[in-house]
């Protein structure tokens, strides 16, 4: 995780879709993630 900080210059915490349960904080987490890999099967979002 470290690598990931380091490439972005800031801290950087990782969650699963799945396991949001706040609606509001889903809501903000919807509203600010950015796509930075997307493959065939599968995307990574910050």
């Amino acid at each position: 995780m470290f690598e990931i900080e380091d490439i972005f210059g800031r801290k950087v915490d990782l969650i699963i879709e799945r396991t949001l349960s706040n609606p509001y904080f889903t809501r903000s987490v919807e509203q600010r993630k950015q796509l930075i890999y997307a493959a065939e099967d599968s995307k990574i979002f910050v």
